[in-house]
C-alpha cells in the first residue's frame, strides 16, 4: 500500500490561523487536538493520528501540512521509500500508514525523538500495532493527546454540511448516521449517494442498496480472511479458531465497531450480498446467535435448504426462547417447509411457553398419518395436552392407539397409563427397558429411573420406589428437558413421598426442582402448587401462602388439572386456618371445578380434599361420582397400598362427617388389608379404629395420643389434632380432657412459631383484666359468629366447655342478651393485639357408629 512521507523543516512560527478544514468530516475532539498540535508552544509538533480505513487520516495530515506552512514551516518532500536515518535533524517528519512500517523504520523514527528539535507526526490504523509502534505512540502522546478519527455524530455531520454550504434534511442525517454506525467513511459515501436538497426517497431503500454495493466491493478488496470474519460477524455465527485478531482487523477496515459488532449497514450488506447456500453453510453448526438477522434476510425466500435450516434453528430455540422458535417455524413454512412438521413444532413452542390450550388447538388443526416423521412428537404432545386438561384416560388412549417405539415416548406412555388406571398398558410400558448408548443422555437415564420407580409404587410394599423417583427427578432437572409429558418426574416423586409419609423428602424434591427450572416454564405453576400442598401438610401456612402468591404472579392461565389442585390447596388452607363463613363462600365458588376433570392417580390428593369439604358443607353427593371413579381406578391397578391409602382415609373422614358409620366398613377393611405393606395405611387403620371407639364412648387417652402421633408422623397432623379433640369432647375426666386438648394444640398449632414452641396457644391480651387469656380467645370467636361446636374445634376444647366459658364471660360483663354480649365483647377486644385466626372444623358427631368394628381384620 502507498504511503506518503513528508519532511518539514520548522522555521520561525507566525500567528496561528484557526481554519477548520472545510473538506474534513471529523469530530470536534479531533479538531481540538489538531488545533493543539498546530498551536504548540512547547517544542516541535509531536502527535499520533489514529483512524480506521477511510476515516480521513491522509486529509488530516494534509490539513496539518497546510496549517504548519501558514505558520512559517518549510515542507521538504521526499521519495516514497525514504531512508529515515538519513533525514536531517531538527525537522518535522509526517508519516502516513505507520502501521505498515518495518521494525527498522520504526526504530529510526523512534531515534528522532531523542532530538529535542525534531518533530514527528504519525498516522496509523488502530490495528495492527506492534510493540515498537506502541512505544513510539506512547512517546508522542506525552506531548499531545491522540487524534482519534473514524466516528462522527449527527451534530458534527450537520456542522460539516453547513461549512460545505450543503443542505440535507434533519431526518435524513439522523437516518444516515444510524445506518452507518457513525463510521466516517460510510457517512461520507452515504451523503454523496443521497445527494443534497429535498430527499426524493424518505425510505432510503435505493440508498441502502447502493451502499450495499460499496461495502460488497470493499469486502472483495481487503484481506480475504478479514472479509470472511466480517461476514461471519454480520451473520452472527462463529467457527472454531476465531479469535479477537479478526475483530480488530475488521474494525481497522471500518466495517466493525470497536466492540466487534458489525456496522448496521455492513450487516445488511452482507445479508443482501451473500448467496443462500453460503448463508446456510455459515450457520450450520452454530445455530442461535444470528437468528434474528437470518430471519431479516431470509424472509420471503423459498428454498428447501433455508426451510431445513430454519426448522433446525427453531428446534434449538425451543427451550431457550419459545417465542423466537415459533417465529422461526413460521418463517420455515414460508420458505417451503412441510406444513404438518411446522404445525407440530409450533405446538411444541406453545407448550414450552406454557400455553397448553394453544398447543392443543394447533395439533387439532392437522391430520397426521402414522407414517409422517412428526407423528411421534405429535402424539407425545397431544397426550400431554389431554393430561393437563384433566383427562388422563384420553392421554393414555392417545399413546395406546399409536404404534410408538421411541423409548422416551414409551416412558411417557407409562406415566399416562398408570395415571389412568390402565394396569395392562402401564405394565407393558414400564417393562420396556430404555436402551442406553455408550454415553447415555440424562433424559434417557431419568426415564429409566422413573419407570423403575413407578413400577415399584405398584408393589406391596413399595420398597425403593421413592429413592428411584427422587433420582429420576434430579436427573430430569439436570437434563434441561422441557418438552411435553403427562406429568413431571419431580411431581411423581413428591406425590409418592407424601403417599408414603415422607413429607420432608417431598419438600426437598420440589424445592430442588423449582431451583433447577425442572421442566421449563410450563412446569413451574404445577411445581409451585404441589410445593404449596406439601407445605400445608407440613404445617407451614406462611410457605403455603407464599407459594400460592407465586402462582398468582405467573403469566397465563392454569390448566384445568392445575386449577383443581390450586382450589384444593386453598380449601385445605381455609379449612385449617380460616373460618367457616370463608370456607363456605370458597366452596360455592370452586366446587364445580372438580367436574371439569376426570380423576386420575396423580389427582387423588386434591380430590380427597374436595371429598372431605363437600361432606363438611353438606354437599357430599356432588363428589360421589368422581370419588367412586377414583376408587375404581385404584381397584383396576390392584389397590396398591402406596396409592389407595389416602383415598380410603378420605372416605372414612367423609362418612364420619356425614354420620354414616355403616359406610365406613369398605374403607376400613381396605386400610387394614394395606397396613402390613404400608406404614401410612397402618397409622390410618389404627387411628380409624380409635376414632370409632371414641365415637362409641370409649376414650382411652393413651391409645388416642398414640394414634394421633402416628397420624402426624405420616403427614396427617391436622387429622391427628381432630382425633385428639374428638377424644376430649367425649371424655368426662377433666384431666383427660385437658391432656387431649393439649395434645391437639401441639399437633396442630394455629400459627407457626419462630421459637419452635409450636404447641403454645396464641397470645391474647386480657381486656381490662376482666377476662382470662382463654376467655379472650373464646370472646374473639363469639364475635366472629362461631357456634359452640366451632369454637371447640378451633381451640381444641369441647362444645360443653365453650358453653361454660361463654356463660362466665356473660356474667363478668353483665350482658343481658346475645346482642348486648357481642357489643360488650367488641369493646373489650378493641385493644387486643392478636385475634386468633380460627379454623373451620366440623362439629363432633354424636351418632354412634356400628359397634361391629369396621376396622376389624376382614
Amino acid at each position: 500500500m502507498h504511503r506518503t512521507l513528508e519532511v518539514r523543516v520548522q522555521t520561525t512560527p507566525s500567528s496561528p490561523s484557526h481554519g477548520f478544514g472545510h473538506d474534513l468530516l471529523w469530530n470536534r475532539l479531533a479538531h481540538a487536538h489538531v488545533e493543539g498540535i498546530v498551536d504548540s508552544r512547547g517544542g516541535p509538533p509531536r502527535a499520533l493520528v489514529v483512524g480506521t480505513a477511510g476515516s480521513g487520516k491522509t486529509r488530516v495530515l494534509r490539513h496539518l501540512r497546510e496549517r504548519l506552512a501558514r505558520n512559517g514551516s518549510h515542507v521538504t518532500p521526499t521519495g516514497n521509500r525514504p531512508d529515515f536515518t538519513a533525514l536531517p535533524p531538527g525537522g518535522v517528519v509526517v508519516v502516513d500508514d505507520a502501521h505498515l512500517l518495518s521494525d527498522a523504520e520504526l526504530t529510526a523514527l523512534s531515534a528522532r525523538l531523542d532530538d529535542e528539535n525534531a518533530g514527528l507526526i504519525l498516522a496509523c490504523r488502530p490495528w495492527p500495532r506492534n510493540e515498537l509502534l506502541r512505544a513510539v505512540g506512547r512517546e508522542l502522546e506525552k506531548q499531545h493527546p491522540v487524534v482519534l478519527l473514524g466516528h462522527v455524530s449527527g451534530v458534527e455531520v450537520r456542522e460539516y454540511l453547513a461549512r460545505e454550504q450543503r443542505v440535507v434534511d434533519e431526518a435524513c442525517v439522523t437516518a444516515i448516521v444510524e445506518m452507518c454506525g457513525s463510521a466516517t467513511w460510510l457517512v461520507l459515501e452515504a451523503l454523496t449517494l443521497h445527494g443534497y436538497g429535498p430527499c426524493p426517497e424518505p425510505s432510503h431503500r435505493n440508498l441502502r442498496d447502493a451502499l450495499h454495493d460499496v461495502i460488497a466491493e470493499r469486502l472483495e478488496t481487503i484481506d480475504p480472511g478479514v472479509a470472511a470474519r466480517v461476514r461471519r460477524q454480520a451473520l452472527g455465527v462463529s467457527i472454531e479458531g476465531d479469535d479477537d485478531g479478526g475483530l480488530f482487523a475488521g474494525h481497522a477496515e471500518g466495517l466493525l465497531l470497536r466492540n466487534g459488532r458489525p456496522v448496521p449497514i455492513v450487516r445488511t450488506a452482507v445479508l443482501a450480498t451473500t448467496p443462500v447456500d453460503q448463508i446456510v453453510h455459515l450457520v450450520d453448526g452454530d445455530a442461535g446467535q444470528g437468528v434474528g438477522l437470518l430471519l431479516e434476510y431470509l424472509d420471503g425466500v423459498t428454498d428447501p435448504r433455508v426451510a431445513d435450516t430454519l426448522l433446525r434453528l427453531g428446534d434449538t430455540q425451543l427451550t431457550r426462547d419459545p417465542s423466537r422458535a415459533a417465529e422461526l417455524f413460521r418463517s420455515a413454512e414460508s420458505a417451503g417447509a412441510d406444513t404438518t412438521a411446522v404445525t407440530v413444532r409450533q405446538g411444541l413452542a406453545e407448550w414450552a411457553r406454557g400455553d397448553i390450550d394453544a398447543a392443543g388447538v394447533l395439533l387439532d388443526s392437522v391430520e397426521i398419518p402414522p407414517t409422517h416423521p412428526s407423528y411421534p412428537r405429535a402424539v407425545d404432545t397431544v397426550a400431554a395436552v389431554w393430561a393437563a386438561r384433566g383427562l388422563m384416560d384420553m392421554s393414555d388412549a392417545a399413546f395406546v392407539s399409536a404404534p410408538l417405539d421411541e423409548p422416551l415416548i414409551v416412558a411417557h406412555a407409562a406415566i399416562a397409563a398408570l395415571g389412568a388406571g390402565d394396569r395392562e398398558a402401564a405394565l407393558n410400558a414400564l417393562a420396556v427397558s430404555l436402551p442406553l448408548r455408550a454415553f447415555p443422555s440424562a433424559a434417557a437415564v431419568s426415564m429409566r429411573l422413573l419407570s423403575r420407580g413407578l413400577r415399584g409404587t405398584l408393589a406391596a410394599p413399595a420398597t425403593g420406589a421413592v429413592e428411584e423417583l427422587v433420582r429420576a427427578a434430579a436427573t430430569y432437572t439436570e437434563s434441561g428437558t422441557q418438552g411435553p409429558l403427562p406429568d413431571l418426574p419431580a411431581v411423581l416423586a413428591a406425590i409418592t413421598a407424601v403417599n408414603l409419609g415422607e413429607l420432608d423428602i417431598a419438600h426437598n424434591v420440589l424445592t430442588e426442582a423449582l431451583r433447577g427450572n425442572h421442566g421449563g416454564s410450563w412446569a413451574r405453576p404445577r411445581l409451585l402448587l404441589w410445593a404449596a400442598w406439601v407445605a400445608l401438610r407440613r404445617q407451614r401456612p406462611v410457605e403455603t401462602e407464599t407459594r400460592l402468591a407465586n402462582v398468582q404472579a405467573l403469566p397465563g392461565t392454569l390448566s384445568a388439572r392445575d386449577r383443581l389442585l390450586r382450589d384444593a390447596v386453598v380449601l385445605a388452607y381455609t379449612r385449617r386456618y380460616g373460618d367457616s363463613a370463608t370456607l363456605r363462600s370458597l366452596w360455592q365458588r370452586c366446587r364445580d371445578d372438580v367436574m371439569r376433570v376426570d380423576p386420575d392417580l396423580y389427582s387423588i390428593h386434591p380430590l380427597t380434599e374436595f371429598v372431605v369439604v363437600s361432606a363438611l358443607m353438606g354437599d357430599a353427593e356432588r363428589l360421589e361420582r368422581p370419588f367412586q371413579q377414583a376408587l375404581r381406578l385404584v381397584d383396576r391397578l390392584g389397590s396398591p397400598p402406596a396409592w389407595s391409602a389416602h383415598l380410603h382415609w378420605a372416605g372414612i373422614q367423609r362418612e364420619i362427617l356425614r354420620a354414616r358409620p355403616d359406610a365406613l366398613a369398605t374403607h376400613a377393611h381396605a386400610l387394614v388389608a394395606a397396613a402390613p405393606h404400608n406404614h401410612v395405611a397402618a397409622a390410618m387403620a389404627t387411628a380409624g379404629r380409635t376414632w370409632t371407639d371414641v365415637l362409641t364412648g370409649t376414650v382411652d387417652p393413651e391409645r388416642i395420643e398414640a394414634a394421633a402421633v402416628a397420624l402426624a408422623d405420616v403427614g396427617l397432623a391436622w387429622d391427628a389434632a381432630r382425633l385428639a379433640s374428638h377424644g376430649a369432647g367425649h371424655a368426662e375426666d377433666r384431666r383427660v380432657i385437658s391432656r387431649l386438648l393439649s395434645a391437639a394444640r401441639q399437633l396442630h398449632p394455629q400459627q407457626e412459631q419462630a421459637d419452635g414452641n409450636a404447641g403454645a396457644a396464641p397470645r391474647v391480651q386480657r381486656g381490662n383484666g376482666l377476662l382470662s387469656a382463654r376467655e379472650m380467645e373464646v370472646a374473639a370467636l363469639v364475635v366472629q359468629g362461631k357456634t359452640y361446636a366451632e369454637i371447640g374445634e378451633t381451640i381444641f376444647i369441647s362444645p360443653r366447655t365453650a358453653e361454660h366459658h361463654i356463660a362466665r364471660i356473660r356474667r363478668r360483663l353483665g350482658a343481658t342478651s346475645r346482642s348486648d354480649l357481642i357489643g360488650k365483647l367488641r369493646t373489650v377486644l378493641e385493644d387486643a393485639d392478636h385475634e386468633p385466626p380460627g379454623a373451620a372444623s366440623p362439629a363432633t358427631v354424636s351418632h354412634d357408629p356400628d359397634p361391629s368394628g369396621p376396622f376389624d381384620t376382614p
